[in-house]
């Protein structure tokens, strides 16, 4: 049989077509697309919420703070005696917490509206979502070692100056607290406010960073 014949159909009129008796290449099914942005989308819109109310607080917090010092001028002034003068001066050992909190307070806002448009692309699956999601996460962290150390390096010391300065205002009838509660108060404010900071903002922007470095939940977000 010549090479001729070979490549001539076959006479057989029940033989199936060349086409059905090659097994054709049936494309790869896609893969299935991951459900963790749009998890992450409802829990960035409701932490990004949350942020937004401790930022307020934050800033309501410090400019109470600067009223109750600027009372207190009011109340004593010129002519107050010895014990109204030295409530005046341990509430101006306070000041330095008011641009403190309101520091704080505009760092929490900025950064929940950032979180909140963040959320929003997390739930529609953008691609701009997967990179910001990683660009929150970091500057999350960074922006709590910066509250963190304000905390610890203003906030505190202000609050053991203020009760050191209360406690010497007292009347002198009355028996004085020991005088570590100045120290005690300090760390409180400062060393255990920070701790609890971290305890409560850190979480989420860690989870963050480590699912949206996956090349997985990245791909699913290609809209």
């Amino acid at each position: 049989m010549t090479d001729e014949q070979d490549r001539r159909p076959s006479d057989n009129p029940y033989a199936p077509p060349a086409s059905l008796s090659e097994p054709a290449s049936l494309p790869r099914p896609a893969a299935a697309q991951s459900g963790a942005p749009r998890v992450f989308g409802i829990l960035s819109i409701v932490f990004g919420s949350l942020m937004i109310l401790g930022g307020l607080g934050q800033i309501a917090s410090g400019l109470f703070t600067g009223a109750m010092g600027t009372m207190m001028d009011d109340i004593a002034g010129p002519d107050a005696g010895a014990e109204l003068e030295q409530m005046r001066n341990a509430y101006a050992m306070l000041d330095s917490l008011m641009w403190v909190q309101v520091v704080q307070g505009l760092i929490f806002a900025g950064m929940s509206i950032w979180l909140l448009v963040v959320g929003i692309g997390q739930l529609r699956y953008r691609r701009w979502a997967a990179l910001h999601s990683n660009y929150w996460g970091a500057a999350a962290l960074i922006s709590l070692v910066l509250i963190c150390g304000l905390s610890i390096g203003v906030v505190g010391p202000a609050y053991q100056d203020f009760f050191d300065a209360m406690m010497q205002s007292m009347p002198a009838d009355e028996a004085p607290p020991p005088p570590e509660m100045g120290g005690l108060m300090g760390a409180v404010g400062g060393i255990g406010s920070a701790i609890g900071m971290i305890l409560f903002y850190a979480p989420y922007p860690v989870l963050l960073l480590a699912f949206f470095s996956r090349p997985r939940i990245r791909a699913s977000m290609a809209r």
